[in-house]
Order: structure tokens, then sequence, then C-alpha cells
């Protein structure tokens, strides 16, 4: 239950920062109009073409999981994740930011699955995890529902991993390092999903106050009801298909619990098999055991 209520909270903060990316850079030079740079998010919503900067790293290109190592997957995050959303962004350049950093985390995810697959020999999986990453190698920027899809290829993906190890008694030595290399991967693109959250409420504090008062009560009560109420009045005056942040917010409750409960599966999997997580692989994952607190927003 308290992993539930944090989970929809994630996706109030995010609706509020939405409204709050869009009306902080218009209010004042709109007549007002508090919802048209909510507007111009749904307008500017569209998947694109061009490939993500790092769509071609050895990390993310590479065929197998000996080809690289965790501080291969630190320098990646380091060198990618480098751009804190900020007050002055527009609307536009706040989800773009958003959606960077959630395709990011995904594309770490997808290669920590490819690395379990490989190495357990999983051939279907291992064809459906391709699949997710050609969507996500798609564009700099994914529709709903491409992120809609690549989120029910993961899920398969766990799925089958899980099942598959959870009738191994003993892992074969040459496989054990994949697996590990993969497991502690897996934690990190997880911890990385996550923080998406952070990005779009530090965006929230740095924003004018100036703001709609259903997003100033839900910042002030802090509550999932208050959240959800404030994005619900939001979207209710907004107009068009998608938005960026928003389709990245529709379904995150379900995806962000289904790699928290997949992460805490595959440590207990790791201990049992003797295998030796990185520490730092564990402790981002670990300081949000308490994903479920309605503060952590």
């Amino acid at each position: 239950m308290r992993n539930t209520i944090f989970y929809k909270s994630v996706i109030g903060s995010i609706a509020v920062g939405l409204c709050l990316s869009g009306c902080a850079n218009t209010e004042k030079g709109n007549g007002g109009n508090v919802f048209s740079g909510v507007t111009d998010m749904f307008e500017t919503s569209t998947s694109t073409t061009t490939a993500p900067a790092w769509a071609n790293e050895p990390l993310i290109t590479a065929g197998e999981c000996n080809s690289f190592t965790m501080d291969n997957v630190s320098s990646f995050i380091s060198t990618y994740d480098s751009q804190p959303m900020g007050p002055k962004d527009s609307a536009e350049l706040a989800g773009q930011k958003a959606m960077d950093k959630y395709t990011l985390a995904a594309v770490l995810v997808n290669r920590a699955q490819l690395c379990m697959a490989q190495a357990l020999d999983l051939k279907g999986t291992i064809e459906t995890l391709e699949k997710e990453r050609e969507i996500l190698l798609s564009g700099t920027s994914l529709s709903k529902e491409e992120i809609e899809k690549h989120r029910e290829y993961s899920a398969q993906a766990s799925a089958e991993v899980k099942k598959f190890t959870s009738e191994i008694d003993t892992i074969e030595p040459e496989k054990r390092e994949s697996l590990t290399l993969g497991i502690a991967t897996f934690l990190t693109g997880s911890y990385t999903t996550v923080r998406v959250t952070d990005a779009v409420q530090t965006y929230i504090q740095r924003t004018s106050d100036d703001v709609s008062s259903s997003a100033k009560l839900a910042q002030s009560q802090n509550t999932v009801q208050s959240w959800l109420a404030a994005g619900q009045s939001i979207f209710s005056k907004a107009s068009g298909g998608g938005t960026v942040i928003y389709n990245i917010a529709s379904g995150m409750t379900d995806h962000v619990m289904s790699l928290y409960d997949t992460g805490n599966y595959f440590m207990e999997f790791a201990k049992s098999q003797d295998l030796n997580l990185p520490a730092d692989a564990t402790s981002g994952f670990l300081s949000e055991s308490d994903w479920g607190t309605e503060e952590t927003l």
C-alpha cells in the first residue's frame, strides 16, 4: 500500500510539473492565459525520428555484456544525464529534458535485461527486448503509444527472466558475470527512472508562485489526493492530444512498481546465488527502499 501511494504521487507531481512548466513561462506574456504553455506542450508532443545522442555508444550497441563494466554505466549516465531543469526553461524544453532522462533510464534497463536474457539463452525474450530497443533508439522523443509499447516489452521480459531464474538451483560459472552485471545495471536504470520525478519536482520548486490555485493547494497539502486533483483540474482545461511529460506520467505507476518489485526480486536472487553486486549499483536503489511514503515526491 505504501509503495502504491508513492507511485500515484509520482503521476500527480509530474502532472503539476507540466502545468508549471507551461504556466510559469507563459502566464505573464499571454494575456493571463495560464494554460497557453500547457497547450504548447500538447502541440509539440509527437515522436521524433532523430536518434538520441547516446544511440551509438558501445554500451548500447555491444552485442555481449562482457564488453562493458559498471564503470562504463556510471560514465554513460554522467555524460548524458547532465541537464537539470531550470525555471527559465520553456515548456517544450522542460518536456524534452524529462524525456531525455526517461529514455536514458529505459535504455539502461533494456541493456540490463538483454544481458540477463543472453546469459540465460532466452531467445524469445531477446527478440522482445530488441524490439523495445528499436523503439528507444527511434527518436529523441517518444509518443504515448511508443512509451506504452516499450513498457509492455520491458514488463514481459522481466516476467520471463524472473520465471526462468526462479526455477534455477545453481548458476553455471560462465553465466555468473553476465547475470551480475545485468542485475546491477537493472538496479541503476530503475533508480534513474525514479529520478525523472526529481527532475520535474525540482522544476516545480523553482518556478513562479503565480500558478493555478489547484497547483498551489497541491504543493501546500502534499497529499496524493491534492496532486491528482490538481492534475485533473489542469488537464481538464487543456486541449489536444498528449503531452511530453504527461505521456511519461501516464502508466508510470505500474511501470515504476514493476521495476521496483523486479529489482527487489533480482537482489534476492543474487543473494541466493552468492552473486556479489557492486555497492554503487545497490546503494541508489536501496536509498529508495521506502518509495511508498507520501513525503517522497
